[in-house]
């Protein structure tokens, strides 16, 4: 049984910010402010298309299951495409789609992964859609890197930064960027209790402004790993690209 995945988050929504070029931001600087440009959903299918595209062409070393997770917007045409494409197999595995209420962007997305397959696997990598994870044999080398540490709740893939969105620097706002790493379930299970049974997000009865998915999704869903006594600990090699500069064939390197 393939006990592996990774959750990668979308949305079909017109309105996405635009950011031409990938520039060093946080506490300490690190690759946060990354390109994108993807404002109509017409764009962002194109985005998810590119994803897949790396999910059956890319070795990951071990096999892996990819839950797309869309956040719903109504758009008819994108969810139908999607639907049609549940189930194939990728290189590493096979591709499952699911769609849920657009609350809590890609962090409402993780949660609602992770409650409904945590029985299922136990190695998760949580992106969104316009950061690839694609090093070769990415998956294989992340799981070497985090049997590396004995008190490690978290890898992080693209960096650590200390500042929150108000630029407010302090140990509770420790993160990974965009909570983008390797989790495991026993880690997973404690951050969901911790925060009253579920990972953290903006739930649909708080306000859904860009400042609250960063603070309470971004942030806190990888804060609470240091919260419950682990560690956050950022991978030494570069396994992702940011998917704007990815189709401009820019590589910024290893931001380490």
């Amino acid at each position: 049984m393939t006990k592996n995945c990774k959750v990668i988050s979308t949305c079909f929504n017109d309105g996405r910010s635009v950011r031409l070029f990938t520039t060093l931001c946080g506490v300490p600087k690190g690759l946060f402010n990354h390109s994108q440009n993807f404002p109509t959903k017409e764009k962002v299918k194109d985005l998810v298309t590119l994803n897949i595209k790396q999910e059956l062409t890319v070795p990951a070393g071990v096999n892996y299951d990819t839950i797309i997770v869309n956040n719903n917007t109504s758009w008819s045409q994108g969810n139908k495409w999607l639907d049609s494409l549940n189930g194939i197999q990728t290189k590493n595995g096979k591709l499952i789609i699911e769609h849920r209420e657009n609350y809590g962007r890609a962090f409402g997305g993780y949660n609602f992964a992770f409650e409904k397959y945590r029985d299922k696997y136990e190695n998760w990598i949580f992106t969104e859609d316009d950061v690839l994870v694609n090093g070769n044999n990415f998956y294989l080398n992340l799981l070497k890197e985090y049997e590396q540490y004995n008190d490690i709740g978290l890898l992080s893939i693209i960096g650590i930064s200390t500042e929150n969105f108000s630029g407010v620097v302090h140990e509770d706002n420790i993160h990974a960027h965009g909570s983008i790493g390797l989790f495991k379930t026993n880690i997973l299970d404690k951050i969901y209790k911790f925060n009253g049974n579920m990972l953290p997000h903006a739930q649909k009865s708080q306000d859904q402004s860009y400042s609250n998915h960063v603070n309470l999704g971004e942030i806190a869903f990888s804060n609470t790993v240091k919260k419950i006594g682990m560690k956050i600990y950022d991978s030494k090699r570069k396994y992702y690209n940011f998917a704007y500069d990815f189709i401009r064939n820019i590589n910024k390197g290893d931001i380490k």
